[in-house]
């Protein structure tokens, strides 16, 4: 499986593009430009279903990381963050 999305940190200010590899409900492996630009703590942007997902990085290749999610699954279009609601792609 390979989606894309993005990895949202800094209140929501900043995001690394990447895609979304091996994804299952506990977790993904992420494919990044570079593993070392990407903080512990982030959230998931899912591109494919516009939903975004708290997670913690707990392992890092040069171009991976892998995720497991650390809350649930939040639909951007229920984020009260404009800058959250602007990651949506389409409806």
């Amino acid at each position: 499986m390979l989606q894309g999305g993005k990895i949202v940190y800094g209140r929501s200010a900043l995001l690394i593009d990447c895609m979304i590899r091996d994804l299952s409900e506990e977790g993904a492996r992420l494919k990044v430009a570079n593993a070392r630009d990407v903080p512990d703590n982030i959230r998931l942007f899912n591109s494919g279903d516009n939903m975004l997902v708290d997670a913690e990085v707990v392992w890092r290749s040069p171009r991976e990381v892998g995720i497991p999610f650390d809350g649930r699954l939040i639909a951007i279009s229920e984020s009260d963050d404009p800058k959250i609601r602007n990651l949506r792609f389409h409806d």
